[in-house]
């Protein structure tokens, strides 16, 4: 029960991730945005700056402190890709994706680990790798099926929508007392 809605969030994050990973390079080409590989190197490197800045401030506040400023980063990314015109403006929305997957990945597994049992982090770190893969399969096959009757541009219209859906759940996540962990009280202040 408890790596129930950490797993979701999990899920949801594959999903999207999937998207970006799979179908930007397509979505650039449809748009005539050249140079879309820089938009994953320059992503890589705010996954990285983000990384340093975001394991302190989990410790320090919870999970939500983390994951809720990483949907809120991503959903700006996946809005500058549906509205994506030019090289520059595409490689800017890269900031935004390197930042909040930075932000989310090691703290969705963080949390994963956090609200189980030390003897039970075996299964923890299966359910986030299981949820993953389930969202990243899902919407590669979905998001490809659309594709092929609206085209590349608009399924990130359909992707925005379902980070609409991940704030709502991170939001709901947090006020119904699901987004925290063993080491982490309730209020979400700082560990002693």
């Amino acid at each position: 029960e408890g790596t129930a809605v950490p797993g979701v969030i999990s899920f949801l994050f594959g999903f999207v991730y999937a998207s970006v990973n799979t179908y930007l390079p397509l979505m650039a080409e449809e748009a005539h945005i050249a140079y879309a590989g820089l938009f994953f190197v320059s992503g890589t490197l705010f996954v990285f700056l983000s990384r340093v800045v975001g394991g302190k401030v989990y410790d320090r506040h919870g999970p939500f402190s983390v994951m809720f400023p990483g949907v809120l980063l991503y959903s700006v990314a996946i809005f500058m890709i549906c509205t994506a015109h030019s090289p520059i403006y595409l490689l800017c929305g890269s900031v935004f994706y390197g930042l909040g997957a930075g932000l989310l990945m090691p703290a969705i597994m963080t949390w994963l680990f956090n609200v189980v049992a030390p003897a039970r982090r075996s299964n923890a770190s299966a359910t986030y790798y299981n949820t993953m893969d389930l969202g990243t399969c899902l919407g590669i096959v979905l998001l490809g099926t659309l594709a092929g009757h609206v085209g590349y541009v608009a399924i990130f219209y359909g992707v925005l929508a379902v980070m609409g859906l991940y704030i709502a759940f991170t939001l709901w996540a947090w006020k119904s007392g699901h987004m925290t962990d063993r080491r982490t009280p309730p209020s979400g202040s700082p560990v002693p």
